[in-house]
């Protein structure tokens, strides 16, 4: 399968590259995935109930602001994951303009598709509590 992969990407580039620098580059890639997914996940989860704390003790009432605890949480947590993953999976393979470009167009779609889920999880807090319309 790594075979196919270094094929497709030197017919794409029009470049002849390693296959060991491939095989290192997608290494890095993935062990950079989960290890800055799995970071990052510990951190929304951990800012999200700060969130809650906060929004709690300022309003007194704990389900208030949910949007602010499940979007604030998720767009700072997405924004450290995005930077750490381009710099762990891609320092050094490209320059800092690249760079840039690939952490600002993954933070975007992150930010898009965090702002998409809260209708969802209002729905689903409705339905949970036997509020959804029949």
């Amino acid at each position: 399968m790594m075979e196919r992969y270094i094929e497709i990407l030197k017919k794409e580039s029009g470049k002849s590259f390693s296959c060991a620098a491939a095989d290192v580059s997608i290494k890095n890639a993935l062990s950079s995935s989960f290890i800055v997914y799995a970071a990052s996940q510990i951190f929304d989860v951990w800012l999200y109930h700060k969130w809650w704390a906060f929004t709690e003790r300022k309003t007194g009432d704990s389900r208030r602001f949910l949007w602010l605890r499940n979007n604030g949480s998720t767009l700072i947590s997405q924004l450290l994951n995005s930077l750490l993953f381009t710099l762990f999976a891609f320092y050094g393979t490209y320059d800092a303009e690249t760079l840039l470009s690939i952490f600002a167009s993954s933070y975007v779609i992150y930010i898009f598709t965090s702002l998409l889920d809260t209708p969802a999880l209002y729905l689903a807090r409705r339905i949970k509590e036997g509020k959804a319309a029949t």
